[in-house]
């Protein structure tokens, strides 16, 4: 048996021809059979075959991938893994300089393969060796890298951007980060800028730049200067070319049928990921700030009908992303989420401040459209989806830890919780006017605008309770936020709905502002919820009226030992981690 043959029995539905292929090909691996590194070289050349099957060159990679972490560099953890436990490792050093030199050449032309899966094995493998090698001993890496992202063969372009995608997220110092960035941030600026380019290739620049922007984020205190001088020159033609690339206008024209436009979605999503690091270089992203944070909240309304087909009406289907491409491949959730996530990492911003406010200081200002345009696109996000409605008429665990108050699960819903919490918290009494002219706007556009979007909106006003009770106290002028009307056009025509979430949203909702409610009306929605539990309803609302019932009893008791004179502690569902989040991923 060879080392080609031995590949193709790997792929044979018996076991018994596998497992001895496999057996052979694991003791050609060890230094006792290999001291010259030929086998290597040989797996090598199989893996770059053009008339090979792909599967067997597929095999090929896999193999060289495990020869490489054990037998490239004592750098590797892996190093002599197998080889040890056989008891054949002694005496056995790592590959000498040719083998090496002669695997990485065959490695680097296989990164600009016809063949993806050979493409993406390949920039797995050469990214472990370059751990060990890179940059003192692989002189050749960035001349041919140059040369494959300056061509016009896509295969090439792609391949090189998939290793240094898998490059900058291995474990590489910071000064090799650094020759990274220096290296290839223009090469990358020129792709973008690339009107011809695919929104594929261009999320993968994207990806690389986030990675480097990150890396550099981590060590501008230890390299103040080489990092004030490379953001200075890189950072705004880059947040230049996003302000470009984030145009709104495409949702309008854009064909959901065809892959290539969610391919864009990919690039967006990688873009709002990178203007999160970029936002911690506060001298160069404030002079963008304002406007590009607008582009996102404009993203946010344009996405609102695509993510209402794929997770409300369910009548459309993302397509599945090919392998290896799934690190920049997106939906709309996930794309809503990274553009929720950077409006909340930057919100104590001055391009926020500027974005959402006009005039006043600390609290106070005069809402601006955007402001409105935010509080009134939480609650389509926040909407239940068809996958949530069907898991929690299920599963009521599933529904009982969803709705939990100290749940920190980060999804959509509660990405919106934290999101309304922030505006109420930071820009109170705006934000509750604008929440109350929200208010006759959803009663407005009922029914058409089905019951989800209302159970949205209670939930998120709801889960701030806490924050609007303090400023409702505060402030006795109703036109700020008149609970009173969210009861009566929003709560009490829909106590006995047929749509059983919103019914038990509205009891939650009402004991979470019991101690503001009129007696009459407590009285009211506690005797209804009480009722709910003695029927047989769904469990889910029942699971709601307890909830409710339990709240009822909770914060009376409370009022009560407060009119006597005990204190209690006041429970605040704390808000979930967010911001430097984007810095780990």
């Amino acid at each position: 048996m060879d080392t080609s043959s031995a590949l193709h029995a790997t792929l044979s539905p018996e076991h018994g021809t596998r497992a001895h292929a496999e057996q052979y090909l694991l003791q050609r691996a060890y230094p006792l059979n290999d001291a010259d590194g030929a086998f290597g070289l040989e797996l090598a050349s199989v893996l770059c075959a053009a008339d090979a099957p792909l599967a067997v060159r597929q095999a090929a990679g896999v193999v060289l991938k495990q020869y490489v972490q054990e037998r490239w560099s004592l750098a590797l953890d892996a190093f002599l893994r197998r080889a040890q436990a056989a008891g054949v490792a002694e005496g056995a050093e790592a590959l000498g300089p040719e083998p090496k030199h002669a695997i990485r050449m065959q490695l680097l032309k296989a990164l600009g393969d016809a063949a993806r899966k050979v493409r993406l094995l390949a920039a797995q493998v050469l990214s472990i060796v370059c751990t060990a090698d890179f940059p003192d001993h692989f002189p050749e890496l960035f001349p041919v890298l140059r040369t494959y992202l300056g061509t016009a063969d896509a295969a090439c372009v792609h391949g090189a951007l998939k290793f240094l995608s898998e490059l900058v997220q291995v474990e590489l110092d910071e000064n090799q980060l650094l020759v990274v960035a220096r290296e290839f941030v223009p090469l990358l600026q020129a792709i973008i800028s690339d009107t011809s380019a695919s929104a594929h290739i261009q999320a993968r620049c994207v990806l690389v730049f986030r990675q480097c922007l990150t890396s550099l984020y981590m060590v501008k205190d230890t390299y103040t200067t080489v990092v004030a001088e490379a953001i200075e020159h890189y950072l705004p033609p880059w947040l230049h070319a996003f302000e470009v690339l984030l145009d709104p206008a495409f949702f309008c024209t854009a064909d959901w049928n065809l892959p290539a436009a969610w391919e864009v979605l990919g690039l967006r999503r990688e873009m709002v990921r990178s203007l999160g690091v970029a936002s911690h270089f506060h001298e160069a992203f404030g002079v963008r700030g304002t406007s590009l944070l607008h582009r996102a909240l404009e993203n946010l309304g344009a996405l609102a009908p695509v993510f209402t087909r794929v997770e409300l009406t369910a009548d459309l289907i993302p397509p599945v992303p090919e392998d290896g491409d799934a690190d920049v491949a997106t939906d709309a959730s996930a794309l809503a989420m990274a553009l929720m996530t950077l409006l909340s990492e930057t919100f104590s911003s001055d391009p926020m401040r500027a974005l959402l406010v006009q005039g006043g200081v600390g609290g106070e200002g005069a809402e601006t459209p955007a402001l409105a345009e935010l509080l009134r696109l939480l609650p389509t996000f926040a909407q239940m989806t068809c996958d949530d409605e069907a898991s929690w008429s299920e599963d009521a665990d599933a529904f009982v830890s969803e709705d939990d108050e100290e749940n920190l699960n980060v999804t959509l819903r509660t990405a919106a919780m934290d999101l309304t919490a922030q505006l109420l918290d930071t820009y109170p009494r705006p934000a509750l006017r604008t929440c109350n002219a929200l208010v006759s706007e959803l009663a407005a556009a009922q029914p058409h605008s089905g019951w989800k979007v209302i159970e949205a909106f209670l939930m998120l006003l709801g889960a701030a309770h806490n924050e609007i009770e303090e400023l409702l106290d505060c402030d006795a002028n109703a036109s700020i936020l008149s609970l009173s009307r969210v009861f009566e056009v929003l709560v009490l025509p829909h106590l006995d709905s047929d749509a059983t979430f919103l019914r038990g949203r509205c009891f939650v909702f009402a004991s979470q502002f019991v101690e503001t409610l009129p007696g009459d009306l407590a009285r009211r929605m506690f005797a209804a919820a009480l009722k709910v539990t003695q029927q047989d309803a769904p469990l889910p609302l029942q699971l709601s009226a307890v909830r409710a019932i339990r709240k009822y009893v909770t914060r009376v008791a409370g009022m009560a030992n407060a009119a006597m004179g005990i204190s209690r502690p006041i429970s605040r569902r704390p808000l979930r981690r967010r911001c430097c989040a984007s810095l780990e991923r």
